[in-house]
């Protein structure tokens, strides 16, 4: 059994702290995480990837809200903005985790061909990935136009932010209680 996490809610004191952004193209979807604001402790690279700060995302990519589990078209991936010894040897990683209980296993997952950068800065990092649709089983825009999402960040010293609740629901293990998102084209005005 996974141990409760204590999820910080978002509130005045703390809601700029950090800039999620999630956006897509025919070619895959790229997220963005500006964390800043880090008075009390510098953000600095670990080479622990339990101490280090991190973005856990979820996606459906068929959005299907009756699966209570994982299907062949959920993810579920870690990201680590900074993994490093030093803030010289510092880079992003990305990690692909199973779903717990799923019925089917996604095939094709390459996170070595995501593109990923980030960047220190003194209050806290900036870190960009590209996933290509190529490695999400399901993605096609032109035909699916919903996913589901959920994400958790991690975010030394300031805690858990979550886009739902945090444990004991699981909701990293349950697509049917992941948020849904429409994927719609930028129009000028």
């Amino acid at each position: 059994m996974q141990e409760p996490v204590e999820s910080v809610g978002v509130n005045e004191k703390n809601a700029d702290l950090f800039d999620f952004r999630i956006g897509w193209s025919p070619d895959g979807l790229i997220l963005t995480i500006v964390s800043s604001g880090k008075d009390e402790q510098p953000c600095w690279p670990r080479s622990a990837l339990e101490r280090a700060d991190s973005l856990r995302l979820c996606l459906d990519m068929r959005d299907m809200r009756d699966a209570r589990r994982g299907t062949r078209f959920c993810y579920k991936f870690a990201f680590f903005p900074l993994i490093g010894e030093s803030t010289r040897s510092a880079r992003p990683l990305a990690q692909w985790l199973p779903i717990n209980r799923a019925r089917e296993v996604p095939t094709g997952v390459d996170v070595d061909s995501f593109v990923m950068a980030s960047r220190l800065k003194d209050d806290g990092y900036s870190f960009t990935a590209f996933i290509p649709g190529a490695f999400l089983n399901g993605y096609d825009p032109g035909f699916f136009d919903r996913f589901g999402m959920h994400f958790t960040l991690s975010d030394s010293p300031r805690g858990v932010f979550t886009l739902q609740h945090a444990p004991p629901i699981p909701y990293e293990d349950d697509p049917s209680l992941w948020s849904s998102f429409v994927m719609t084209d930028a129009k000028e005005d």
